[in-house]
């Protein structure tokens, strides 16, 4: 066995990379949901989609999938929660960086609106995927 022989212990370890020689720090990929309705009241949802485009197209597929005939894009938001509030008259959406402020939100705009009693009618969220 040939005993190391190098001039210094960096040749030992792992090659950093990054600003600074440092290591890379995480990377994360976007995700997008959506909300799609029709004049009828039909909804269709999506989440974690990889694309606005992807989750605008599954948000109308499942407004479809429900009943609806005129499927539009109600509301698309990114790495965030959502949240719908209605009354009988209308809906409210809204998004932050948890379902209980996105609620919240979506709550205060449906009461302010005066269009009778509000509830909560969907929250979810489509935050970002770490890849490293």
């Amino acid at each position: 066995m040939i005993p190391y022989s190098g001039t210094s212990t960096r040749s030992c370890g792992p090659i950093q990379s990054g600003p600074g020689g440092g290591i890379a720090g995480p990377k994360w990929k976007t995700r997008w949901g959506a909300i799609a309705s029709d004049d009828s009241g039909h909804y269709g949802v999506s989440v974690n989609q990889t694309s606005k485009a992807r989750a605008r197209d599954a948000a109308i597929e499942d407004c479809r999938g429900h009943g609806g005939q005129t499927c539009k894009l109600h509301f698309a938001y990114e790495n965030q929660c959502v949240a719908v509030a209605s009354s009988t008259a209308e809906s409210f959406s809204a998004s932050a960086a948890t379902g209980l402020q996105a609620t919240a939100i979506s709550m205060e705009r449906c009461e302010a609106s005066k269009t009778g009693k509000c509830w909560l009618y969907y929250t979810d969220c489509s935050l970002a995927v770490r890849v490293r």
